[in-house]
């Protein structure tokens, strides 16, 4: 049977297609509605039930007024109950108040027994400025004897007041007897921190010969708390940090700056900076600098005249013969400075050491028995495919500049008072 032959049959399935086609996408549009309504409504609900278990503050525009004409009586509540609402109000802020109060006086005193530390360095109460400076020299004397004891050395010697240059020598002023008891707590601490750096130069990884395991002490500087900033001098052992360098901060904490310049191996600083962080001290790390080492401070100052050891021949280093030598800060016999040619070491996976300008001072020509190089009087040239004799070591000594400020909190901070509201 054909639909064709009947018309309004076939209009009637359609159309009853089409409304079914129709409640079914409408079915779907409606569940997809009820579902964001009803996720709306739980996010609703919830945030309700936050809401309910939160205290409500009330304000003071809260209060409802009298309706109509108020009576005198209705006034007067109206006007306490507005009073009570101020009073619950302020008691709430007061309270918050006190607990940041005390939040924040927590804060303060671990803040203070944090830079406060566990160790500091006493002032002393003496108010005679000839001890002061008494005491300076044998603190020179005993540092200068204990570098000399460990195999180190003192770049100029005759220069080197340890950071008290200003009071030692001949040029030597007198410290004003109000200012002492700031000296000697820097007094103190450049004594301590040269202490801790000698007894950091030999460790379990340090070679025992010392001429492989050098120190030379460079220059220890403090900060010269006795000048103001407009007299302050341009002595070799004093330094001014600017704002930059330093921690205190006017109303917490005050302190004293110190910069101590060596040449040393890296092992040598780890140990230094490891004691000084784990003494108790208030002792900040500011910074720590490091440069080449210099030809000039790793060769050791020329013995008097008369006192050098007679020509040798030339040692299995490969030396011109006939070339007197002494240690060097590496461990390997060099000419003295006034030699007219000085030997260059080559350091195999390392930079070489640095040298002077070229414009002053001699050729430095390669070691003897190397590719490219003259025979050593006396001897015959080596063959092309000989090995070239290297000195390996197992750390390149370098310049380190290592800069520490000493704090001080200024006030101990002071519990304040329990404080308790009437409502």
């Amino acid at each position: 049977m054909s639909l064709k032959q009947y018309p309004f049959l076939t209009a009637v399935l359609g159309l009853f297609s089409a409304t079914c086609l129709a409640g079914i996408g409408l079915s779907v549009w409606s569940y997809v509605a009820y579902s964001k309504t009803r996720s709306t409504l739980e996010k609703q609900e919830k945030q309700i039930a936050e809401i309910a278990g939160q205290q409500i503050v009330p304000t003071i525009a809260s209060v409802p007024k009298p309706k109509g004409t108020p009576t005198p009586a209705q006034i007067a509540k109206y006007n306490e109950d507005r009073r009570k609402v101020r009073r619950d109000i302020l008691g709430n802020n007061l309270d918050e108040a006190i607990k940041n109060l005390g939040d924040l006086e927590k804060q303060e005193t671990d803040i203070f027994k944090q830079i406060n530390g566990d160790r500091q360095f006493a002032p002393s109460s003496d108010p005679s400025p000839t001890n002061f400076v008494s005491g300076l020299r044998q603190d020179n004397t005993e540092l200068t004897k204990a570098v000399q004891d460990i195999g180190a050395r003192i770049y100029k010697p005759a220069e080197f007041g340890f950071g008290f240059s200003r009071y030692l020598g001949n040029d030597a002023s007198t410290p004003s007897a109000p200012i002492l008891p700031k000296l000697s707590v820097e007094r103190q601490a450049v004594k301590w921190l040269v202490t801790q750096l000698l007894e950091a130069k030999n460790g379990a990884e340090s070679p025992q010969n010392s001429d492989q395991n050098p120190l030379i002490l460079q220059s220890v500087l403090r900060e010269p708390i006795e000048l103001t900033a407009a007299n302050r001098s341009s002595r070799n052992d004093e330094y001014a940090p600017d704002s930059t360098e330093i921690l205190r901060k006017d109303g917490i904490a005050s302190g004293y700056f110190f910069r101590i310049v060596f040449t040393a191996r890296t092992d040598v600083l780890r140990r230094f900076v490891k004691q000084v962080r784990n003494s108790g001290y208030p002792l900040a790390l500011r910074s720590i600098t490091v440069s080449p080492a210099r030809i000039e401070v790793l060769t050791p100052p020329e013995p008097p005249a008369g006192a050098l050891p007679a020509a040798t021949p030339a040692p299995a280093t490969g030396l011109p013969a006939g070339l007197p030598t002494v240690p060097s800060a590496v461990g390997v016999p060099v000419p003295p400075p006034s030699a007219t040619a000085v030997a260059a070491i080559a350091i195999p996976g390392g930079a070489p050491p640095p040298l002077p300008p070229s414009d002053s001072s001699p050729a430095f020509p390669p070691l003897a028995g190397a590719a490219g190089s003259p025979p050593a009087a006396g001897t015959a040239a080596a063959p092309a495919s000989q090995p070239v004799e290297t000195l390996i070591v197992d750390s390149t000594p370098v310049e380190y500049t290592v800069s520490f400020e000493y704090l001080i909190p200024q006030t101990a901070p002071t519990p304040a008072p329990a404080t308790t509201t009437s409502r």
